[in-house]
């Protein structure tokens, strides 16, 4: 599996997928940091890879391993529940950014886990590092 960063929004946008326009944008750079959004926030996601998993399921190469779309996906999974608990109603993160650094494939029938932790608040600027291993990976 990888270990990638990521950056992302925190709580800046809304749960319908709208992103505002450049007003609301303005208003939402303003909003303080939620209380309790802080660097060391843990959570994790976990995962069988199947055949739906696959790069070459996901048209993102032509082999039967963890396709990076997958990991990715479970990365902002593992980020979201970080922090999901403390975000005020209505709001959540996305993903904008990521850096992944594939080390070993992770094969149809391995497990894997993905944790994520904020490791930098900066207004709505949130940066996570996420580790993801796996048995049946070599890592």
């Amino acid at each position: 599996m990888s270990a990638p960063r990521t950056a992302a929004g925190s709580g800046g946008g809304h749960q319908d997928g709208t992103g505002g326009g450049a007003s609301q944008d303005k208003v939402r750079a303003s909003r303080p940091t939620p209380p309790g959004l802080v660097v060391g926030l843990r959570a994790s996601a976990e995962a069988e890879v199947t055949d739906a998993d696959t790069a070459a399921a996901l048209g993102s190469g032509d082999v039967p391993v963890l396709g990076t779309p997958r990991l990715l996906a479970l990365a902002e999974a593992a980020c979201l529940a970080a922090i999901a608990p403390v975000l005020p109603g209505g709001q959540t993160t996305v993903g904008t950014a990521m850096s992944p650094e594939h080390k070993r494939p992770s094969r149809i029938g391995a497990r894997g886990q993905v944790e994520a932790e904020p490791s930098e608040i900066s207004g709505r600027r949130l940066v996570s590092v996420v580790i993801a291993y796996g048995r049946g990976t070599g890592e």
